[in-house]
């Protein structure tokens, strides 16, 4: 019995440190904000180089007393260890990947928006500004990875940020919650209430040619109503679906 307890101990520990996925090529690094850890992954960050973000999309939960989701799709941690830019991070949202008391299936279910999600996340991206001197960043978001990106790309400071790029992104999060009958908080962010803001920053929205999740029109109805914007693009890929886009080159 003591040695079976034993050997049951050690696969939950070998399922535990399994939890946490490898990046190639990237360096894991935990990183205390206000309220919660964030996980991420860095790769060739350089004091003054532009840094390329991802932020991957939205996820469910794996159980009434869970305190880490499962996400939907890696999507973007895919397509971030295909990169070949020379600086790049992953930056995980609240809960993923780290289970811890704060966490509860609200802070990513109909929090997954929530004004303070973006705030924890801002601070991870602001502690990296002032350690490397960043001038420049941009970001690719995908699914609701793609919300958070415009989300934070407003309200970052001392900082340019040059282009967000996304990935069957959601962009409008309250015209997708109804499209999806969710809940999401009623103070949750909406890039689609930041449209003037938004117009400033060169865009590249990425749609898939088969995706049911988030049909093309949401991502048109969201670029027409940008008023004047300097920089937008719409790139239709006809065989993505929702997931299957690391196995497409994308020109970004």
């Amino acid at each position: 019995m003591k040695k079976f307890l034993l050997c049951s101990a050690f696969a939950l520990l070998l399922t535990a440190c399994a939890s946490t996925p490898k990046m190639e090529g990237f360096t894991y690094q935990p990183v205390k904000t206000r309220n919660v850890t964030l996980a991420t992954w860095r790769k060739h960050v350089k004091p003054f180089k532009k840094l390329r973000i991802y932020i991957d999309g939205n996820a469910h939960t794996t159980g009434l007393m869970s305190k880490r989701p499962q996400m939907y799709a890696d999507v973007a941690m895919q397509l971030a260890q295909k990169d070949t830019f020379p600086s790049i991070a992953y930056l995980g949202r609240p809960c993923y990947f780290i289970e811890q008391d704060v966490c509860k299936p609200i802070v990513w279910e109909e929090g997954k928006y929530a004004p303070e999600v973006v705030d924890e996340m801002k601070d991870v991206i602001q502690s990296w500004q002032k350690k490397y001197n960043l001038k420049e960043i941009e970001f690719v978001g995908y699914d609701g990875g793609a919300a958070l990106a415009l989300s934070l790309a407003t309200r970052l400071r001392n900082v340019k940020v040059t282009r967000v790029v996304t990935i069957a992104g959601i962009l409008d999060t309250k015209t997708d919650a109804m499209y999806r009958d969710e809940d999401i908080m009623l103070d949750s962010v909406n890039p689609a209430n930041e449209l003037y803001l938004l117009s400033a920053i060169p865009q590249i929205h990425y749609v898939g040619g088969k995706d049911k999740v988030v049909p093309m029109v949401f991502t048109q109805n969201f670029v027409r109503k940008l008023p004047n914007p300097v920089s937008v693009q719409i790139k239709r890929v006809p065989n993505a679906d929702h997931e299957n886009w690391a196995q497409f080159k994308l020109d970004y």
